[in-house]
């Protein structure tokens, strides 16, 4: 039987063709007699006759001959290839085997562990042959129980967080009631008893109750404009002789469990056209911010050190 033949030829292939007096552009054609294991590389078109095209057979791959080819040759090329590329996908196919039997086992060995399949990384033409193996039931089984452990453990984790709020907020009204009963004053009882008492009312008033024995807030400080003016406060751990004598006297309010940090406030300043400071609007002083606790609430307040 006859085929047509496409073959390329390299530089060097042109340049023997030349010098041999045959054809010698880049796209060889060919019409040659095949045997029949050479249908294992044709192409049968529509109209039953034979194509051999070593572009179509080995696509992306280099497959230029250095000297003009006779048309058996040609063939033989492409079976060596065809049969080298066949050994290699054979190996590509039975490494994956090895690595997914390795996998399987690590699965069996421990009920938890979800095999790894991105590896090897197959051609896609060889996809099927692995397509049967056990690990692909074994990884999707996996996944599955690993996405429902993860679900239950966010719903007992919810129902944990759900069950804190309700017991810190059962300890809150508990709080208020027992406040209100011994300090709260007739409107604020007979509206706890309704259910109709304001917990923003309540929570500054037992705030107060709890602060205001520790010391007065920190009068709010002037905002200052973009005119030249500056404004300022940082964390410290310096005090002044007096502001120390101030903290240890505040400190001995303050009930067990509190907690506290200290700033350095500098009061708006105006620069002059020097850079230096001008007129300011107080010195600078000390603040302490503390945290009280009471019951389940905390109740925090900046104090000035003075």
């Amino acid at each position: 039987m006859q085929a047509t033949i496409y073959f390329e030829l390299s530089s060097a292939g042109q340049r023997d063709a030349l010098r041999r007096g045959l054809p010698a552009a880049e796209r060889q054609t060919v019409i040659s007699e095949i045997e029949e294991r050479d249908l294992a590389l044709a192409e049968i078109r529509e109209d039953g006759t034979v194509h051999i095209d070593t572009d179509r057979q080995f696509p992306y791959q280099a497959f230029a001959f250095d000297t003009y080819p006779e048309p058996r040759s040609i063939l033989d090329a492409m079976h060596e290839r065809l049969a080298k590329q066949q050994a290699e996908d054979d190996e590509a196919v039975a490494q994956a085997i090895r690595e997914y039997d390795a996998e399987v086992a690590k699965a069996q060995a421990d009920l938890q562990y979800i095999p790894t399949t991105s590896r090897p990384v197959l051609k896609d033409t060889l996809k099927p042959r692995v397509a049967s193996h056990p690990i692909w039931e074994l990884y999707y089984e996996r996944n599955e129980q690993a996405k429902a452990r993860r679900e239950a453990q966010r719903l007992a984790e919810q129902r944990a967080q759900q069950e804190k709020a309700a017991a810190k907020e059962a300890a809150k009204q508990a709080a208020i009631a027992a406040w209100v009963a011994e300090h709260g004053t007739p409107s604020q009882k007979a509206r706890l008893a309704d259910g109709m008492l304001c917990r923003d009312e309540i929570v500054s008033a037992i705030a107060k109750y709890v602060l205001d024995p520790i010391g007065p807030p920190e009068e709010k400080p002037v905002i200052c404009d973009d005119n030249g003016h500056k404004y300022g406060r940082e964390e410290t751990t310096c005090l002044g002789e007096a502001e120390y004598s101030a903290w240890q006297a505040l400190k001995a309010r303050l009930p067990e469990g509190s907690t506290w940090s200290f700033e350095r406030v500098t009061p708006c300043t105006r620069e002059d056209d020097y850079g230096d400071d001008g007129d300011g609007l107080g010195a600078p002083y000390a603040t302490a911010t503390v945290t009280v606790p009471y019951g389940p609430f905390r109740f925090t307040r900046t104090i000035v050190l003075r």
